[in-house]
């Protein structure tokens, strides 16, 4: 007997040696699999007409054009050709409709790499890779639900499918969701405006806010992000202004100087483990542009920043610039994602930016300028929180936040996840148990495998040859 408590105890050693092993190998690989998830869920392809100075790049002639449409002094071809859209678009692609993550093979692949994803324990990932993750998840948690909607996307195996993916996405956001107190760390930052503005000009930077509406991007982002503008202009002292003056930069009467810079942050806000929305300083997407040259000639350069993987802290070296050849959309409503009744004109990105922001206005709220009480609009030098808690508030009372709620709390059926989406707000989930969350289908036949062939030996070798099993081990 105690022979045979020897064998089995080193079986049993090795079985777990192994298993943990190719728990570690996957730990590392985490961050390749959150990419690949990302990817899938961004890799979108639409038809659109070109610009002009696109057509080397998708290798279109002049007689594969088919003429030219002019809109806003572009010109785009008549005819349109395949784009395919990735993670690198300034819009996420579901936001412009999510039909697309419903075929196969990308159904089957985003269900994998959220089941994997699912199955390996956070360990080295970074607090901002951690938000990030989630808040790109919920740029398409979003989308997905608001086209369930509409009764003619959600019938059938559409509906299923489309019911499926909610729950998966709400798991891998749930798995990584960052603790309120490793948040704190992340609340206040001035990272972003460091590297637009630089150091020497940051006490000059004024924020840009209104106490009634809030910014065009963020209604469009149903709320998931806090947008902050922030201005600088060399012979403007923006917290100084009367309120004829800001009635003349509303109506456009007034526009920035040579040598000003405008920052466009749009930071993440984070869904703890216990189903708080906190708003953090990490931001999603930083846009920025200045203004050169002179009165007769102004020079506008635009820029995108995004955080790099792998960012341990927020410091202006943890950002990268987007390529100057990133592409977006022109001609049509935010967000500029072709979609639904939405036509598509594919333009390089600065193309798109110079359209509203090209003269030097001061935007954001309201394309169009049309302010009910320019009274309420604020200039300020100081961290301002009154947008976040607006923000929070409109999104925590939506119908697609309770949806969230629920499944962040649901162990059961994801075919009937829709079924009982009646909480008004975000509660503590329950704890549930991951014992067999931990393991994915290969894990499971490497351990019935592995019992097998234990058993195997037992039954063959106990009696004639268990001196040879103990030396063996």
């Amino acid at each position: 007997m105690r022979k045979l408590f020897a064998i089995s105890s080193r079986l049993l050693c090795i079985i777990c040696i192994t298993f943990f092993s190719v728990h570690d190998l996957r730990a590392d690989n985490q961050n390749d699999l959150w990419s690949d998830l990302i990817n899938v869920l961004s890799a979108k392809q639409v038809n659109a007409s070109l610009e002009k100075s696109l057509l080397n790049k998708y290798h279109v002639s002049l007689n594969q054009a088919g003429g030219f449409i002019e809109i806003n002094n572009c010109f785009f071809t008549q005819n349109q050709f395949p784009v395919l859209m990735n993670s690198s678009e300034e819009w996420p692609p579901a936001m412009g409709g999510t039909s697309y993550l419903l075929k196969d093979p990308t159904y089957g692949r985003i269900i994998l790499l959220c089941t994997q994803i699912d199955a390996v324990p956070i360990v080295q990932e970074t607090v901002i890779d951690r938000v990030i993750f989630q808040s790109k998840l919920w740029d398409v948690f979003d989308p997905l639900f608001f086209d369930g909607l509409d009764p003619t996307n959600n019938d059938g195996v559409n509906g299923y499918r489309r019911q499926k993916l909610l729950y998966y996405i709400a798991s891998v956001m749930r798995h990584v969701a960052v603790p309120e107190q490793m948040l704190h760390p992340y609340e206040v930052s001035t990272s972003a405006r460091e590297l637009v503005f630089g150091m020497a000009d940051l006490k000059n930077v004024s924020e840009f806010y209104n106490m009634d509406f809030p910014f065009v991007h963020d209604a469009v982002n149903h709320f998931r992000r806090m947008s902050h503008l922030y201005l600088y202009d060399p012979k403007v002292n923006f917290p100084q202004l009367s309120q004829n003056d800001i009635q003349d930069y509303l109506e456009y009467k007034r526009t920035l100087h040579i040598g000003s810079i405008a920052a466009f942050e749009e930071d993440a806000i984070a869904i703890t483990p216990n189903l708080e929305l906190v708003p953090t300083a990490i931001p999603d997407l930083v846009r920025s542009y200045r203004i050169s040259g002179n009165n007769t000639n102004r020079q506008i350069n635009f820029a995108l920043f995004r955080l790099k993987l792998g960012a341990n802290a927020l410091t202006p070296d943890a950002f990268q610039e987007l390529p100057g050849t990133l592409e977006s959309w022109e001609a049509i409503n935010l967000p500029n994602t072709p979609g639904h009744l939405q036509p598509g004109f594919r333009v390089p990105i600065y193309v798109s930016c110079i359209q509203c922001h090209g003269p030097g206005v001061v935007r954001g709220f309201n394309p169009r300028g049309n302010f009910f009480d320019p009274t309420l609009i604020r200039f300020t030098n100081k961290p301002e929180t009154f947008s976040a808690d607006r923000n929070i508030d409109y999104k925590v009372m939506s119908a697609e936040c309770k949806v969230l709620g629920n499944l962040w709390q649901l162990n059961s059926d994801p075919t009937t996840i829709l079924k009982s989406s009646q909480s008004r707000t975000f509660t503590k989930a329950p704890t549930v148990s991951l014992l067999v969350g931990e393991f994915n289908n290969t894990e499971w036949i490497f351990v019935f495998l592995s019992i097998l062939i234990g058993g195997c030996m037992y039954s063959r070798y106990f009696k004639k040859k268990t001196s040879y099993l103990i030396n063996l081990f």
